[in-house]
């Protein structure tokens, strides 16, 4: 954010109080022995919604307005440059993927929700896109709030991924849709991605490792929750390999009542499941 100054630290009195507009168009501040100050904040940018709080939209790198928020999103995605992005508590409507994608090999880029965001599909779209080294946590999805959702919440489509304290909410009974989705979209190993703290709800796949012909191994599923989810788990095995994923569960997973489908499709080897 940057220096701020206001008027002389050595001169101030009481009647020398800094207007609203004066603290807003000023640059820096001094502390009380006339040193300028530095700002700083975890996030390099942060983004709020249309209806975060008046402080936090003032503060703000990028406000949304309710429609097609993914464009603010990954407009800030795209400056911050392999740097942290901050969502504030509101309500996110998407119309198109948001993509994670770090341009330099061993950083990490993260898209964070505060406590109090949620993200509702304003369409039937992939909401999420996590590409190597990339980092999303955070925040309520509601799919179930868009009429026949279909489409996957989170796709990580490389190496290395990030993906954990997250709730994603289908809709009971229908099962469709898919909450995450390990599926090589742009190379052709999906290997050591990390999914950690997510809870997942009524939809048709809760977590789907879908290989074709590709390689996926080495993902990690850690204190995962999920109910009324037509398959919990599915390795859709093609061509490829599929092995030594590791599973844990922080709850027994369910079914949606429909004993015809498996709850856990597990067509790879060496796999590890604990708490079913």
């Amino acid at each position: 954010m940057g220096k701020i100054t206001h008027k002389d630290a050595a001169d101030m009195s009481t009647s020398h109080k800094v207007s609203e507009d004066e603290w807003k168009a000023n640059a820096t501040h001094l502390d009380s022995q006339g040193n300028a100050l530095e700002l700083s904040r975890s996030a390099a940018l942060v983004v709020a919604e249309n209806d975060s709080s008046a402080k936090g939209k003032a503060g703000a790198d990028y406000v949304c307005d309710g429609t097609a928020d993914e464009v603010e999103i990954n407009a800030a995605l795209a400056t911050a440059a392999d740097k942290d992005v901050l969502c504030l508590a509101g309500t996110y409507y998407i119309n198109a993927p948001v993509t994670i994608t770090v341009s330099t090999v061993g950083l990490r880029e993260s898209l964070t929700f505060a406590d109090g965001a949620v993200i509702i599909p304003s369409a039937d779209v992939d909401l999420f896109r996590v590409n190597a080294w990339g980092c999303l946590r955070g925040g309520i999805v509601r799919a179930d709030s868009f009429a026949g959702y279909t489409s996957t919440v989170i796709t990580a489509g490389q190496r290395n991924c990030l993906v954990e304290n997250m709730e994603l909410r289908g809709t009971e009974g229908t099962g469709t849709g898919t909450a995450i989705k390990l599926a090589p979209y742009t190379t052709a190993t999906v290997a050591y991605n990390r999914f950690d703290s997510i809870t997942i709800y009524g939809f048709e796949y809760g977590i789907l490792l879908d290989n074709g012909a590709q390689v996926n191994y080495y993902n990690t599923f850690t204190h995962i929750y999920g109910t009324k989810v037509v398959h919990f788990i599915r390795e859709a095995k093609g061509a490829g390999d599929m092995h030594a994923n590791w599973y844990e569960f922080s709850y027994q997973a369910f079914g949606d009542g429909n004993d015809t489908q498996p709850v856990l499709y597990i067509a790879g080897r060496y796999n590890r499941i604990i708490g079913i």
